[in-house]
C-alpha cells in the first residue's frame, strides 16, 4: 500500500500542478498536494461505506493518474531551476517551524485528539466495525464530527502496521508548514512575507495549538487557502474548480467549517456569476462534496450536542445584556493575552493604509463575518457560556489568526512604498 499511495501522489501531485496555473510553484504544489489529501480521504471514506477494497481504489486512481498525467502533464528536466535566496529561506523558515512544532509535541496529542481525532480513526481503521463509533455510549467522542483528519490517520495506519502515535504528529506538521508557505510565496514583495511567518514561529501559543493535533490548525490552513484562492479567482477564474473543493472539505473537517463554506462560497458566487461556465465548475466541485457530507450526517451521524441540547429562548439569549458583556470581557482579555501583536499591527495599519483595494474588501468581510458567526454562537450556547469560552474561544481564534495575518500584510503589500 507505500508504494501505492507514493504512486497517487506523485502522479496526483504532477497532475494537479500542471492544472493549476497562475499562482507561485510553491502555493501549487501545496495545493496539489491538499487536493490529493482531499481526494484520498474521500477515496478511503468510500471504500468503506459500499464495502470496497481500498487497494483497488487505489490501483485504479494511480492508472488513472498516470493517464492524466500522460495527457496533460508531461515532466521536462529542463523545468528545474536552481533554488533562489528567498526559496531558501523560506525553507529554513519550513524547517524551524518543524523543530518548534516537534519540542511542542506530546505523545498522541492534547485531549480532543486522544478522545476524539484518533479514536474516531481507530474505528475507521478497524474496517467494517467502523460504525461502531455511532454507539450512544460514545457520545462523549462527538461523533457527528466530520472524518477528514481522522481518515488520513486510519489511511496510514493501514499503510504501516501498528497503530503509531507518529502519524497523528506527522500528519500534524503539515497544515502548519502549508500555512507558512502560503503567507511567505503570497506577497509579490517576499520581504513582507517573511513577517507573518516570523509572527506565527514565534508565538507560542499558536505552535502548541498545531502541535496538539486538533483539527483546528487543518481547518485554520482551509480557510487560509479558501481566502487565498478568493483574492486570485478575479484574475484566475479558471481556479472555480480548485476552490469548490477546497471550501466544500472545510465541511469535512470541522462543523465550523460549514459557515466559512457559506460565507466564501456565496463570495465566490457573486465574483462568477458572470461567468457562467466557471461559475458551473465551482457548483459542481463544491456540490460534489457537500452532498457526500450531508449524506453522512444525516444517514449516520446522531445530532449534534449542541443542537440537541438546544432549549429555551434563543431570542430571550440574545436580548441579555450579561451575555454581551461576558462575551465581550473574555473576548478582549483573551485578545490582550494571547494576541499582543494585533494591537501595534492594527495601529501600524492605521497610520499606513491610505486606501483598501477592492480585492481584499470581500475576503475581508467574510473573515469578520466568519468572527462575528463565532461569537453569535457563543450567544446562544446551551452550555454555560463562561466554560464554553474558556475551553472553545483560543480555537476559534486559531481558524481565523493565519487568514488575518495574510489580508492585513496583502494590505501592507499594496502599500509597500511606506514601508521599504
Amino acid at each position: 500500500m507505500i508504494i501505492l499511495i507514493s504512486l497517487f501522489f506523485v502522479l496526483g501531485i504532477r497532475f494537479h500542478q500542471a492544472r493549476i496555473q497562475g499562482l507561485p510553484t510553491a502555493i501549487s504544489l501545496v495545493l496539489a498536494s491538499t487536493l490529493n489529501l482531499v481526494i484520498l480521504s474521500w477515496s478511503f471514506i468510500l471504500c468503506l461505506w459500499l464495502s470496497f477494497d481500498f487497494k483497488i481504489a487505489l490501483i485504479i486512481l494511480v492508472f488513472f493518474y498516470g493517464y492524466l498525467v500522460k495527457k496533460y502533464a508531461t515532466f521536462k528536466l529542463t523545468s528545474l531551476k536552481i533554488p533562489s535566496t528567498m526559496s531558501l529561506l523560506a525553507c529554513a523558515i519550513l524547517g524551524l517551524a518543524a523543530i518548534f512544532y516537534q519540542k511542542s509535541s506530546i505523545p498522541w496529542g492534547g485531549w480532543d485528539a486522544v478522545a476524539i481525532w484518533n479514536q474516531h480513526a481507530k474505528f475507521l481503521s478497524a474496517g467494517p466495525q467502523w460504525i461502531a463509533m455511532f454507539d450512544p455510549a460514545l457520545s462523549s467522542s462527538h461523533p457527528d464530527y466530520p472524518l477528514f483528519l481522522p481518515s488520513l490517520i486510519a489511511i496510514a495506519w493501514q499503510a504501516f502496521p501498528g497503530l503509531s502515535n507518529a502519524v497523528p504528529m506527522i500528519l500534524g506538521l503539515f497544515p502548519l508548514l502549508g500555512i507558512l508557505t502560503i503567507l511567505f510565496f503570497s506577497m509579490p514583495q517576499k520581504a513582507i512575507g517573511i513577517i507573518p511567518c516570523v509572527i506565527l514561529l514565534v508565538d507560542k501559543a499558536f505552535i502548541d495549538q498545531a502541535a496538539s493535533q486538533y483539527a483546528d490548525t487543518w481547518l485554520a490552513f482551509f480557510i487560509l487557502m479558501g481566502l487565498y484562492l478568493l483574492v486570485e479567482l478575479p484574475k484566475n477564474k479558471h481556479l472555480a474548480w480548485v476552490i469548490g473543493l477546497i471550501l466544500a472539505n472545510c465541511c469535512w473537517i470541522k462543523n465550523e467549517g460549514f459557515i466559512f463554506f457559506i460565507l466564501a462560497g456565496a463570495t465566490t458566487v457573486y465574483y462568477l456569476f458572470p461567468h457562467k461556465k466557471n461559475l458551473l465548475v465551482f457548483m459542481a466541485s463544491a456540490g460534489i462534496l457537500l452532498l457526500l457530507i450531508l449524506f453522512y450526517k444525516i444517514h449516520w451521524t446522531p445530532a449534534n450536542d449542541m443542537a440537541a441540547e438546544m432549549k429555551g429562548s434563543i431570542w430571550q439569549k440574545l436580548k441579555s445584556q450579561e451575555r454581551y458583556f461576558t462575551l465581550f470581557d473574555f473576548a478582549k482579555k483573551s485578545m490582550l493575552a494571547e494576541y499582543q501583536m494585533l494591537i501595534p499591527l492594527a495601529l501600524i495599519g492605521l497610520f499606513i493604509v491610505k486606501s483598501f483595494p477592492k480585492s481584499l474588501l470581500l475576503p475581508s468581510l467574510v473573515i469578520i463575518l466568519l468572527f462575528l458567526a463565532y461569537m453569535g454562537i457563543y450567544l446562544i450556547t446551551p452550555k454555560d457560556l463562561s466554560w464554553h469560552l474558556s475551553t472553545s474561544f483560543f480555537r476559534l481564534i486559531h481558524h481565523l489568526y493565519p487568514s488575518i495575518l495574510f489580508l492585513y500584510f496583502c494590505l501592507m503589500d499594496q502599500h509597500k512604498k511606506y514601508l521599504i
